[in-house]
């Protein structure tokens, strides 16, 4: 899930870009422009804090560790994190000292995995039936106070065959933020399904892509997944303002598509689109195109659409 991360980043990215875009190319007029970009900003706060607990729940869950090293993350040594497994109770701590993890983020507190509600004897991410549920005690990222509280579930039949069924999983919950800096409190809640499209190999934007999943003995490999996302979010801004967010068409991430020479890690959404509403604002529609493997989109705001170039 760690793509998750990608993949929220992008969508505030596209919002700050548009904005910031369609503002400078307005005549000047009476009214005043619609270039308020705060709403995106802490709904990509939050999506981050969220898809981020995901990740460490999923890596935890798979490998009984997390992949947050502290300054060179070659050094087993400097982990950020100490991660617990209880396998009698079906706990997992993952308890933060406070130091910078090799994602450049400062974490402290604790996050707690309970995967006890599984059924069917579900340990890890990849089984049929597994549920997690994450909560934080005194959780802190870049001195931003988060509160958690989410359970994803894989909702995958048991038995499936990967050749004919895709893994999913249903992420449903709610994330608190209290800014540092008496910044606010953004609120947010969220009910997506996650969809391995390549739980057995496919044929995607003209190319073939190898499946990301063997068996259920096998740790998933996210570095091929394409992973599908949709659903919906809604929340409150540090200035009080409600927002939607609207998943309109599945929204595509390809691990495999690496567009641009300069960052080979980077992995950007080639497919689908979403609403983004901010309180009584006109409705920012966003689509990311058809699968081609570019950084490509276009924003659309009061039937005006704009085409923009994905960081």
């Amino acid at each position: 899930m760690k793509t998750t991360k990608k993949l929220s980043i992008a969508l505030a990215t596209i919002l700050l870009a548009s904005a910031a875009f369609i503002s400078s190319c307005k005549k000047k007029t009476t009214e005043t422009p619609d270039n308020d970009t705060s709403a995106a900003t802490d709904n990509n706060m939050a999506e981050w804090a969220s898809n981020d607990a995901v990740t460490m729940a999923g890596q935890a869950s798979e490998s009984g560790s997390v992949s947050y090293k502290q300054g060179n993350e070659n050094s087993v040594l400097s982990s950020c994190a100490t991660v617990t497994v209880n396998t009698n109770t079906k706990i997992i701590t993952v308890t933060f000292g406070g130091g910078a993890c090799n994602d450049g983020h400062v974490r402290s507190g604790i996050l707690t995995f309970d995967y006890s509600a599984s059924t069917g004897g579900a340990v890890n991410y990849r089984n049929p039936g597994f549920s997690c549920h994450i909560t934080t005690t005194n959780y802190v990222v870049d001195g931003n106070s988060v509160a958690v509280n989410k359970t994803v579930t894989n909702t995958t039949p048991a038995g499936f065959n990967p050749a004919t069924t895709n893994m999913t999983w249903t992420i449903n919950g709610s994330v608190t933020i209290v800014k540092a800096g008496n910044g606010g409190t953004v609120s947010w809640t969220c009910n997506r399904t996650h969809t391995l499209l390549n739980t057995s190999a496919i044929t995607y934007g003209g190319n073939a892509i190898p499946a990301s999943y063997v068996d259920q003995n096998t740790v998933i490999d996210w570095t091929k997944a394409v992973i599908s996302v949709s659903g919906s979010a809604n929340g409150t801004t540090a200035k009080g303002e409600v927002y939607t967010v609207t998943i309109t068409s599945p929204l595509i991430l390809n691990m495999n598509c690496t567009p641009d020479p300069l960052k080979p890690s980077h992995h950007p959404i080639v497919q689908g689109a979403f609403d983004f509403t901010p309180g009584s604002k006109a409705s920012r529609h966003v689509d990311f195109g058809s699968g081609s493997c570019d950084l490509a989109a276009t924003v659309t705001i009061n039937g005006k659409t704009y085409a923009i170039t994905l960081p």
